[in-house]
This record gives structure tokens, C-alpha cells and sequence, in this order.
């Protein structure tokens, strides 16, 4: 069991190393992320307006084809006027054009209508596309920003991994466990060392018999208040890690 304790402190001393590499990265990784899904929400804005632009474009183009139709249907209307020998059939040419009007006009109210629309929807578009190339620029020089820093200990993060991966296949499965959780669940130090009878962790007082135990090692034996593994060393009177 010392042997695995021995190994557990290992895994611990390359896991602060790791830590450390990733804590030199700062808030770049979050604020990367952050940018990306940015990115795709502004771009997916765009792509919403362009598709409402596209919409009223083609609405605007059938109402003007309506236009063109009525404007003919309202000269054949009228030529039809000479023809007429009756006043019925007279006021019946007269409706008809009346109504065809009535339709140019408010196809035309429509059309004037669809214009304002686009142009706000024109707007709207160069106003995000102009977002969106800012928000490119960002994401690409903070990309190659965190690119650098990820190169930069990249040698190193995977030496460590390395030698972790092979280290940890050296300690039981139950006792990895046991560290990986209290890590997760802790941050900072999981084992740590019994000072003056309490524990390095979180100074509660460890019963003596407890305490003989952790010296013993025969066995892991865990702080009973906050979890971590309890480990001997010789200096007692040695600071507990943080």
C-alpha cells in the first residue's frame, strides 16, 4: 500500500504541473468558445434576415407582375369602352375598371410597402455582417493567440499525460477512483499529510489510533470530514499543501 500512495502523490505532483499549464492559458479557452458560439448565433441571424429579405423581394416582384397584369387588363377594359352599344353594358366595362384600379392602387401601397421593408431589412443585414466581420477578426486572432499558448507547453502537457497514464496503471482501480473524485470534487491537493494529529486538508483532529494507521500504511485511509487521503511523513511539523 505504501507503494500506492507512493504512486497516488506521484499522480499528484503531475496533475499540480498540468493545472498549472492549463491555468497559463487564462480565461483565452472560455472566451474562444464564447466567441464561436457567438460567431454561429450572428451568422444565423444573418442568414434569418437575408432568408425574411429574399421573402419580401419575391413578394414585391409578383406584385408587380399583378401590376403589369391589371395595368393590361385595365387598356383592354378601356378599349372595350368604344365597342359598348348599351349604358348596362357601359357602367358593367366601367366597374370592371374601377375595380382594376382599385387593385393597381393597392398593389402599388403593397409594393411601396415591401420597398421600406427591404431597405430595413438591407440595413439590418449590412449592420450584422459588419458585427460579424468584428466578431471574426476577435475569434481569429484569440484562436491563434490560444493556438500559441497551446503549442507552447504542448511538448511538456504531453510528456506529463504521459508519464501520469503510465504511473496511474500502477495503482488500483478502486484507489484511482477514490483520488479522482475527491480531485473533482476538492480541486487543489487530495492527499495530504497528517500535521500535529490533524488533517493536512481540512484541520480537522484525527483520533489517535487513526493517526497510527496513516503511519502504518498498510491501508488508504481517508479524512472521515472532508474525504482526501491521508498520507505519513516524517517532518509533522511540515506546512500542509495547499
Amino acid at each position: 500500500m505504501r507503494e500506492a500512495i507512493k504512486n497516488l502523490l506521484h499522480i499528484q505532483q503531475l496533475d499540480i504541473k498540468l493545472d498549472q499549464i492549463e491555468r497559463d492559458k487564462g480565461d483565452l479557452p472560455a472566451r474562444v468558445e464564447t466567441l464561436k458560439n457567438n460567431l454561429t448565433q450572428t451568422q444565423e441571424d444573418a442568414d434569418q434576415v437575408k432568408s425574411e429579405w429574399d421573402a419580401f423581394e419575391r413578394e414585391k416582384r409578383q406584385l408587380e407582375n399583378d401590376i403589369t397584369k391589371m395595368q393590361e387588363q385595365k387598356k383592354h377594359n378601356e378599349e372595350k369602352l368604344y365597342a359598348v352599344t348599351t349604358n348596362k353594358e357601359y357602367d358593367a366595362v366601367t366597374l370592371e375598371i374601377e375595380t382594376v384600379i382599385k387593385g393597381i392602387d393597392e398593389a402599388e401601397t403593397g409594393v411601396l410597402e415591401l420597398i421600406e421593408k427591404i431597405d430595413a431589412q438591407k440595413q439590418k443585414h449590412e449592420d450584422i455582417v459588419t458585427q460579424l466581420e468584428e466578431m471574426q477578426a476577435s475569434y481569429q486572432t484569440q484562436s491563434q493567440d490560444l493556438q500559441k499558448k497551446i503549442e507552447l507547453n504542448a511538448d511538456k502537457e504531453s510528456q506529463l499525460k504521459s508519464e501520469r497514464k503510465e504511473i496511474a496503471a500502477h495503482v488500483p482501480a478502486q484507489h484511482l477512483r477514490h483520488y479522482e473524485r475527491v480531485r473533482n470534487n476538492k480541486g487543489g491537493t487530495t492527499l495530504v499529510a497528517v500535521v500535529r494529529g490533524a488533517c493536512g486538508g481540512c484541520y480537522t483532529q484525527i483520533p489517535p489510533q487513526r493517526v497510527m494507521e496513516v503511519r502504518d500504511q498498510d491501508k488508504i485511509i481517508a479524512c472521515e470530514s472532508c474525504g482526501r487521503i491521508l498520507y505519513w511523513q516524517e517532518e509533522e511539523d511540515s506546512v500542509p499543501a495547499a
